[in-house]
């Protein structure tokens, strides 16, 4: 099937026209119809060269910013074997949860491209200690004190340390740095 059945020059424009007019930037939460299109058509279109999986962040749940259904790529399609993933998706979900609050907006580190076995990833600055105590104390005030950032059950485990060394910062900052890890990212 030729990519310009799927992704027209016209199709192409409106997506243009819609996103430089529409005066307010992309929420989760609101979804368009045209949204749920073009996630469709990136997923086709990634399927076609990788094999991946998705992670819902349907309602922004993990991030407001990022699509409604997160795109990961395991490999090339061009590799059969699934011991070859370059992405563990099970742990990188966990790891997404855990780290979403290290970043400013929760834009935590994600692939967005896959060359060569090695992710291309996009995400904000960290977030100020300031901005991660706001809001983690929004999210507990307003999910009825569930501490939804450091529920044990479903974090990756964390250094041992004594509780008193052990501030917000440092143990989203630590998470951060396991799924910068995970992502094989270097500098």
């Amino acid at each position: 099937e030729a990519i310009e059945s799927v992704v027209t020059e016209e199709c192409l424009k409106e997506l243009i026209d819609f996103f430089a007019t529409r005066g307010t930037p992309y929420r989760a939460r609101h979804i368009d119809k045209r949204y749920e299109v073009v996630e469709k058509m990136c997923l086709h279109l990634f399927a076609r060269d990788y094999y991946i999986q998705t992670v819902d962040n349907s309602d922004g749940k993990l991030c407001a910013h990022y699509p409604s259904h997160l795109i990961l790529l395991e490999r090339s399609s061009s590799i059969r074997d699934k011991r070859k993933n370059v992405n563990n998706c099970r742990k990188l979900n966990e790891l997404f949860k855990a780290a979403k609050s290290a970043r400013c907006f929760c834009r935590f580190p994600i692939p967005v491209i896959l060359i060569d076995k090695k992710n291309v990833c996009r995400c904000s600055t960290l977030a100020t200690a300031a901005e991660l105590y706001g809001r983690n104390g929004m999210e507990w005030l307003f999910s009825g004190h569930k501490n939804s950032t450091t529920d044990e059950e479903e974090l990756p485990r964390q250094q041992e340390r004594k509780p008193s060394e052990w501030s917000l910062v440092d143990q989203v900052r630590e998470y951060d740095s396991q799924l910068i890890n995970a992502l094989g990212i270097t500098l």
